[in-house]
């Protein structure tokens, strides 16, 4: 990365507001159940942790420089579950679609689109991370 703080900087915000929005989607879902799933609280550390990384590694805390590398294996489970997700979603999302509720597919494809972003910025951090160790 030739300006890497200025690129960090995009990173760390787009994983803010992907953050904040997969947060507020989960809120809504959740609406209609007295208590959320134990596994929301367990993924919404997972879900913050790239932000944290890119923001030390942004002001140039070595600390966090140094962890950089383990943004692509966050990027890895985010895959993971996006399929866990659909998996376990795709009879629901297929009922809705045919009473003509399309707001879970909406979501779904929603989350599709954080998912190609986080791939590439799982490859653009992983080629820049392993020149780094040449």
């Amino acid at each position: 990365m030739k300006n890497k703080s200025i690129e960090l900087s995009i990173i760390g915000t787009y994983e803010l507001i992907k953050a904040a929005i997969i947060l507020k989607m989960g809120a809504v879902s959740q609406n209609a159940m007295s208590i959320p799933a134990a596994s929301w609280f367990y993924g919404v550390p997972l879900l913050i942790m790239p932000f944290i990384i890119i923001l030390g590694a942004t002001f140039k805390n070595e600390k966090f420089d140094s962890c950089l590398f383990l943004i692509p294996i966050f990027k890895i489970l985010s895959v993971i579950s996006f399929a866990g997700f659909t998996v376990a979603n795709i009879k629901t999302i297929i009922l809705e679609l045919r009473t003509g509720n399309f707001l879970p597919f909406a979501n779904l494809i929603f989350l599709m689109l954080f998912l190609i972003i986080d791939v590439i910025i799982g490859v653009v951090i992983y080629i820049e991370e392993g020149r780094k160790c040449k």
